[in-house]
């Protein structure tokens, strides 16, 4: 009996593990921060897409000049500008060239 009862304990935990194991697998591909997944599919959605991804990193520079106080935070603060424009004009170049690229409809 009390083997029966032991094999029929772990049978119960390795099916309950199994199941969430199977429901996080379900959830991978679903973002953590609760924003939509983009799929892009033309050159538009990408620059989008990098430009988005852009003024994330440069509103992370941002938040870290602030951050470390106010010993260089000019010379910080000009860093994540010259960041975003430069930035923004390589993907405005990316952008021209895919469109470029594209067969004209």
């Amino acid at each position: 009996m009390h083997k029966v009862l032991s094999l029929a304990i772990v049978a119960t935990v390795f099916l309950t593990l199994s199941n969430a194991w199977a429901d996080d697998e379900e959830k991978d591909d679903a973002p953590q921060d609760g924003r939509p997944v983009v799929h892009t599919s033309s050159p538009q959605d990408v620059y989008e897409a990098k430009l988005s991804m852009l003024e994330s990193r440069v509103e992370a520079k941002r938040n870290y000049c602030k951050a470390t106080g106010a010993k260089g935070l000019d010379y910080c603060s000009k860093e994540a500008d010259q960041m975003e424009r430069e930035g923004q004009s390589r993907l405005k170049a990316e952008l021209k060239a895919a469109l470029a690229k594209q067969p004209a409809p």
